[in-house]
């Protein structure tokens, strides 16, 4: 059995109907048995300074990234739900305000987001360095891999180099790395096929 999702839905729960925007490909997720446990809630603070559409784009990262941790854990900007586990927060570095970073450059190139540490808390993005609101959605899935504490590893979600088919979805050896990392069960966990 599979779950059909487009990264622009806003999908909290896995065994909920998924809606399907034209605007990105479809992504195929698998359908595991969830933790018998309550998840972990993880509350994701937005910055007020993006813009709704990227505000959306993000929100649809953390949709397919609770697809893949199928309530082990679920990550929300709602604040008036249950008390949070964890927080992190998600920052707008605007292109001026990057450039007086070191994290914004690295000798391969640009970066398009980064976090203040492996397993940390803090995500910052630069909209300005991305062509399209779906790109913007993959570099986040990627980045929040960084704040479960992966680190990069090739030809997954979590390549060094942005990558549209790689960085579609969590595939399997990045739900793994996750389970892992995180202390989950992996057959409770959902991925993808890139």
């Amino acid at each position: 059995m599979r779950q059909i999702c487009d990264r622009l839905a806003l999908i909290v729960l896995t065994i909920a109907p998924v809606s399907c925007s034209p605007i990105l490909p479809r992504v195929e997720y698998t359908t595991h048995s969830g933790p018998k446990a309550f998840p972990k809630i993880y509350g994701v603070v937005l910055d007020d300074t993006f813009t709704p559409e990227d505000s959306s784009a993000i929100r649809s990262a953390l949709s397919n990234w609770n697809i893949a941790l199928n309530e082990n854990i679920e990550l929300t900007t709602d604040s008036n739900g249950p008390k949070w586990d964890n927080i992190w927060y998600v920052q707008n570095m605007s292109e001026g305000t990057c450039v007086l970073t070191l994290a914004c450059q690295s000798d391969k190139g640009r970066a398009l987001g980064f976090v203040d540490m492996l397993g940390g808390h803090k995500l910052y993005l630069i909209p300005s360095r991305v062509r399209s609101p779906s790109e913007l959605t993959f570099v986040t899935m990627h980045e929040i891999g960084h704040l479960f504490g992966l680190e990069h590893n090739p030809n997954t979600l979590m390549d060094l180099y942005f990558n549209r088919r790689l960085y579609s979805c969590v595939d399997p050896l990045t739900a793994w790395a996750v389970a892992r990392t995180n202390n989950l069960d992996y057959g409770a966990m959902n991925w993808c096929t890139p």
